[in-house]
């Protein structure tokens, strides 16, 4: 219901403050509030949403009579089921439209259904995947331990074999052959003769030496 009451400022103005008629109605997925504000035009009401969750609506317009001007603020909460963020508004035949519509709960993936709805006996079916993957991997991994230790023995043979046969191949090289035989045995011969001649000599030389030494004494 509108109201009248009169408030003089100091630029010497006198305004006459009144309360719009505010009607609402709802319809589906929103919200319509109508203000009815006769004698105004568009440009004379200013419509805001603030961070607190309200709509503000005030304008003013001059009268005829004098300096004085008739003026409006209302506050209006946006309801809790409606999008602030979404909030329109259209001022036509000295009507002022505020249109806030409703939020709009997004719709559930199928995915989504199913995760929520899961049967129980989902959670110990995958524990029982993950310790099965568990076992192999610990299976796979000694078997893969056993074949790098295979590996090495295998290999451990092969340098044992290859030694062996360059030890083979040396003692090859090493056998005498008949005429290398007889050439050092010859050559034994030799050193074996020159060794008693030699012997022989010292022992004549020590007899010399003797028997001077008698006849002199």
């Amino acid at each position: 219901m509108e109201t009248t009451r009169f408030s003089p400022t100091a630029n010497g103005r006198s305004y006459e403050d009144f309360d719009p008629l505010c009607k609402w109605r709802r319809e589906e997925g929103r919200d319509i509030l109508e203000v009815h504000l006769p004698g105004f035009r568009r440009e004379q009401v200013k419509v805001q949403v603030n961070h607190l969750g309200f709509i503000v609506i005030s304008g003013e317009r001059a009268l005829m009579e004098g300096n004085r001007w008739k003026r409006f603020k209302k506050e209006i909460e946006i309801p809790t089921h409606c999008n602030s963020n979404a909030v329109s508004a259209r001022f036509m035949q000295s009507i002022l439209t505020v249109v806030m519509p409703k939020q709009v709960n997004r719709p559930v993936s199928h995915m989504e259904q199913e995760r929520t709805t899961a049967p129980e006996y989902e959670q110990p079916r995958k524990e029982e995947e993950t310790a099965a993957s568990v076992a192999k991997m610990e299976f796979t991994e000694r078997n893969r331990t056993r074949e790098e230790t295979k590996s090495k023995f295998t290999a451990g043979d092969e340098i044992v074999k290859q030694d062996m046969d360059e030890l083979e191949t040396e003692t090859d090289d090493a056998k005498l052959t008949p005429e290398a035989t007889r050439e050092v045995a010859l050559k034994v011969f030799v050193v074996v003769i020159v060794v008693l001649l030699i012997a022989s000599y010292v022992t004549d030389v020590c007899k010399s030496i003797v028997a001077d030494s008698y006849f002199l004494s």
